[in-house]
């Protein structure tokens, strides 16, 4: 039985949060946020809301935790060994794969049945916007896997586990599912499944940091596809059908991987 209790680095401190005080900030300054944003007509999925939400997370975090320099470093040190990155790649680009597909079939249902899906693959940018392009780098490619990860894996899978006494099986549904959410409509179910994905990571590492750079390698690299141009390149229905043969066996190959990890919690 593989247990969340007693990891010798930095998600130790973890203990330290209650899961409630995290829940009841996260609700207060989500609810305060929103309130602003109605308030002065700001859009609650743009950056700038994006932003105040998980400045003030990591800022809780960060006073919570209470992290001496040396915690730090010893989970740094211990990323640099982890022999992870070939699963971390594999994941995301399994992940991309699986995201592409999803959205291949929502925009085929939205023509074949008139939906309202207008939406990109990997999203849109002004290459010519450079503090927006920046600002947009700092909020999801940095501060956001950081924030998601120390929430969902590092209090929210642990607490399930180690204060709520769940078993640690419906801890990681649990906790993938309130991730998964906590996303677009469209990218629920990909979300879900990386959020599954991470918690696997967290827990054979013992390492926040390696779901951490895992996200952030997934968003990297969902920006720079983005910025690439591939949108157009994806019309083309060869590659679409190329793109959907390999998520189909990327995709066998990680399924077949997390049942395996779920038989052995």
């Amino acid at each position: 039985m593989i247990s969340l209790k007693n990891y010798d680095d930095l998600n130790d401190l973890f203990a330290n949060i209650s899961l409630i005080r995290c829940i009841l900030f996260f609700l207060l300054i989500y609810l305060g946020i929103a309130g602003l944003s109605f308030i002065f007509n700001i859009d609650m999925n743009s950056l700038l809301f994006k932003f105040a939400l998980y400045g003030l997370m990591l800022i809780f975090f960060i006073f919570a935790l209470k992290v001496p320099f040396r915690q730090f470093k010893n989970s740094f040190i211990a990323l640099k060994k982890s022999n992870m990155s070939f699963k971390v790649l594999f994941i995301v680009i399994a992940n991309c794969l699986f995201t592409a597909t999803i959205f291949f079939v929502l925009t085929y249902l939205s023509k074949v049945y008139n939906l309202n899906f207008n939406s990109f693959l990997f999203g849109f940018f002004d290459l010519t916007d450079y503090l927006g392009l920046i600002f947009y780098i700092f909020v999801v490619i940095i501060l956001s896997p950081i924030v998601e990860e120390f929430l969902f894996r590092g209090i929210i899978l642990r607490k399930l586990v180690t204060e709520l006494h769940f078993d640690i099986k419906w801890a990681v549904l649990i906790s993938s599912f309130l991730f998964g959410i906590c996303h677009n409509f469209g990218g629920i179910i990909s979300a879900f499944l990386f959020g599954i994905c991470m918690a696997f990571l967290y827990i054979k590492s013992k390492n926040i940091f390696i779901p951490i750079l895992a996200h952030l390698v997934n968003n990297l690299l969902s920006f720079i596809l983005a910025c690439s141009g591939v949108e157009i390149f994806l019309s083309n229905n060869l590659i679409i059908g190329v793109i959907i043969i390999l998520a189909i066996l990327t995709n066998f190959i990680l399924f077949r991987d997390i049942f395996r990890e779920f038989s052995k919690l």
